[in-house]
């Protein structure tokens, strides 16, 4: 699978970050994400993006190719942000002008939004960073749907489950997590072993933000306004 060798590399600067993935979206290396493997972890997102956040403005960061939106049923206010020009490029074509390249640790938004969506997205980063930079852009009842891909492999020494309680742990000074879903999906039906790689497994954490963190955003805002 491409993506197990893919989690949790070091990149040196945003610019070497952004040709990384310029490249590998020019490669095709993320073309399988629209296969029917990846869709019930899309359609779970968007579907409780609708269902607890009917008519939100939803912010997907990490967007890619802007593969969410097309699970998007009803015609939201939404908008999805990736520091790849090449997938944004992409996006825009297919989709519309929904998307803008930027990078997630720099966004700065005068619109709040009512949904966080960070689809396969914070182990690429610095957790405490993202949260803290995207918590000004969002209402205080905002929902965050967080995507985490379940690997068996270790990588850099750490185990799935302790990749996992590291991550949740950073998550936990931010939001509350009030539902999570897990999903399995077997792309071949006549492998029966559990731990065979043809088994694809997600946990996806819906959460809302803490009100320490909702006050101290405030604060900043009107830091920054009286400045």
């Amino acid at each position: 699978m491409k993506n197990t060798q893919q989690q949790f590399r070091k990149t040196k600067n945003n610019s070497s970050l952004a040709q990384r993935w310029n490249n590998e979206y020019l490669n095709g290396d993320w073309e399988y994400l629209d296969d029917n493997s990846e869709f019930a972890r899309y359609a779970l997102i968007a579907s409780y993006c609708e269902k607890l956040k009917p008519h939100g403005a939803i912010l997907d960061a990490g967007c890619g190719e802007g593969l969410l939106y097309t699970h998007l049923k009803s015609s939201p206010l939404y908008h999805g942000i990736d520091i790849s020009s090449t997938a944004i490029d992409i996006a825009r074509k297919n989709y519309g002008n929904h998307f803008s390249c930027e990078d997630i640790n720099q966004f700065r938004s005068h619109n709040k939004f009512d949904v966080l969506v960070l689809n396969e997205v914070l182990y690429y980063l610095n957790p405490d960073r993202v949260l803290t930079q995207l918590r000004h852009a969002l209402n205080t009842d905002a929902l965050v749907i967080i995507s985490i891909f379940q690997l068996d492999d270790d990588i850099q020494g750490m185990s799935c489950e302790q990749r996992e309680s590291s991550l949740l742990k950073i998550i936990s000074k931010y939001l509350h997590i009030d539902l999570v879903s897990t999903i399995n999906m077997q792309s071949d039906i006549h492998k029966c072993n559990q731990n065979d790689d043809s088994i694809k497994k997600w946990k996806i954490y819906f959460s809302t933000l803490k009100s320490s963190v909702c006050e101290v955003a405030d604060d900043n805002e009107t830091i920054n306004s009286s400045r």
